[in-house]
């Protein structure tokens, strides 16, 4: 059709031409695989046979070649203009979708140049730093970073800008609340398809959660850890301690078979015999208190140690637990006073307190060095204070917390027997009774343990 109206020089039309050319530039270039090259490239080749085609039949004019020239350079031309324009359209359309899929993301998201400049934040990244884009234009992302992470994230975050390799880090970013939550952030480098990077894009993912979880879970195994140590060390106090008392019962009755079976009866006198029972008596009551001090950590581990409130007198209750202990303080030469002036009276469990009290006692028995005890009831502020003093090794500052712990003593297990469980379960029975314990002590003075309790029921 285009050699017929080049040759009817009376119907040829430019313009015409013209229009056809901008039509199939328009048509080709909007095929989202047909590249401006290759338009151009069809454009060159259809110049070339169209002089191939229209020279067969005859010579061209100058007017003929100067139409066909003009027709294809004007092709091209509204080629290339419609190929940037449709380029502006789809480069536009691309961003608005990346910056939809980017704020739809639950990370914090940003992109910057081939130096590093950040020039976009998603809203994720407003929300959280409560910043606005102008605080954050450039390099001001360094104002929601802690001062002490920021100078190594800068020389990292340089390094990967002038090697081209992907930045990874975990760091704290300060919230709009001024809270700081730990992040991963990773940022890739965006090249072009010589390979030349042109934009880096990032991502920061809260991973405050997971690092708590972490913590926990780190806590949590190192707590079982130690349980299982004290768990072990108490066994083996425990074993020694119960074995002390029952390898000395073992060897007293071997020596009194012994002596039977031999006919030999001087060992049995009445007076010896009282010996032997209060003896062996002694060594029961040990096994006893070790295996009741085990039962009741058990049952406040598990929430069943009971209480039974009943009105008493403080101060009576002090002096039974005085008096029933007073042969065995007389034995070893131990002078224990009891200062009470009056009536100290309030609902309590009265086998509990008892049961402190006796504690308190036996721990200044083992702790005192022999020297003098006293003991005062009284009231202050409205509730009960029981005070044991001693004045033996005393306790140092850093251990006052940590004897009121299971398996816990100011001393090494070699040193003084016990489970070291009297304490912790004195300070038990106090907290469910609504008071305390506390000690007062230096290393070398003595020690005054405090018991407070309520009066009220």
């Amino acid at each position: 059709m285009q050699v017929q109206l080049l040759y009817q020089s009376n119907e040829v039309s430019a313009f015409k031409i013209e229009d056809a050319a901008r039509e199939h530039a328009e048509q080709r270039v909007q095929l989202t695989d047909y590249s401006l090259s290759s338009v151009l490239t069809e454009y060159h080749i259809l110049r070339k046979i169209l002089f191939e085609v229209l020279r067969e039949e005859g010579p061209l004019t100058s007017t003929e070649s100067d139409i066909i020239n003009y027709v294809i350079d004007r092709g091209v031309a509204h080629a290339g203009q419609h190929y940037m324009e449709l380029s502006e359209a789809r480069l536009k359309e691309s961003q608005e979708q990346f910056s939809t899929l980017a704020n739809s993301i639950s990370q914090l998201a940003w992109m910057a140049d081939a130096s590093g400049y950040i020039f976009w934040y998603n809203d994720r990244w407003y929300e959280y730093t409560g910043t606005t884009p102008k605080q954050m234009e450039g390099w001001g992302w360094q104002s929601v970073h802690d001062p002490i992470t920021l100078p190594r994230v800068l020389e990292n975050w340089k390094a990967s800008i002038e090697t081209g390799v992907p930045f990874d880090m975990t760091f704290p970013l300060r919230s709009s609340r001024g809270e700081f939550r730990s992040f991963l952030t990773r940022v890739i480098p965006v090249r072009d398809n010589h390979g030349k990077i042109i934009n880096w894009f990032g991502t920061n993912t809260d991973i405050q959660a997971q690092k708590e979880t972490e913590r926990a879970l780190s806590e949590a195994t190192e707590n079982a850890k130690l349980a299982i140590r004290a768990r072990d060390e108490f066994m083996s106090i425990a074993s020694h301690e119960l074995k002390t008392p029952l390898t000395s019962l073992k060897l007293q009755l071997q020596l009194r078979g012994r002596n039977l079976s031999k006919g030999d009866f001087s060992g049995f006198t009445p007076e010896k015999i009282t010996k032997m029972v209060e003896a062996d008596n002694r060594q029961i009551d040990r096994i006893s208190r070790l295996i009741d001090d085990m039962l009741d950590v058990s049952r406040i581990n598990t929430g069943k140690l009971t209480m039974e409130f009943e009105r008493f007198d403080l101060c009576s209750l002090a002096e039974e637990v005085l008096s029933r202990y007073r042969d065995q303080f007389d034995s070893l030469g131990l002078k224990v006073s009891l200062v009470c002036c009056d009536p100290v009276e309030g609902y309590w469990d009265r086998f509990r307190i008892e049961q402190a009290i006796a504690n308190l006692l036996m721990n200044a028995m083992k702790y005192g060095g022999g020297n003098p005890v006293e003991i005062s009831v009284g009231l202050k502020s409205g509730r009960a204070i029981l005070m044991v003093r001693d004045q033996g090794i005393g306790i140092a500052k850093e251990n006052m917390e940590r004897i009121f712990k299971r398996f816990e003593r100011a001393v090494a297990p070699s040193e003084i027997s016990g489970l070291g469980l009297g304490l912790y379960i004195t300070k038990q029975i106090l907290e469910l009774h609504g008071g305390g314990i506390r000690v007062e002590s230096e290393s070398g003075k003595g020690s005054t343990f405090i018991i407070e309790l309520p009066i009220s029921s």
